[in-house]
């Protein structure tokens, strides 16, 4: 894997993290956070569907790292 890709994998990664985290605490996508999620999406040039397809293919093993910290 070359190394622009893996950085791009954990940048998703990251994103994903506390999308999920923050939906587990909470149960829902406010408007706060939401405004706040687009700051860290441009911070680590990523597009919100990017993410959101992310997620969907990785949401177990994602939704278990969220439970063990």
């Amino acid at each position: 894997m070359s190394k622009e890709k893996k950085k791009k994998i954990d940048r998703l990664r990251s994103a994903a993290l506390v999308k999920i985290k923050y939906l587990m605490n909470t149960g829902k996508m406010d408007e706060g956070f939401r405004i706040i999620f687009e700051g860290v999406l441009q911070d680590l040039g990523l597009k919100a569907k990017e993410v959101d397809d992310f997620i969907e293919k990785n949401k177990e093993k994602l939704t278990r790292q969220c439970m063990e910290n």
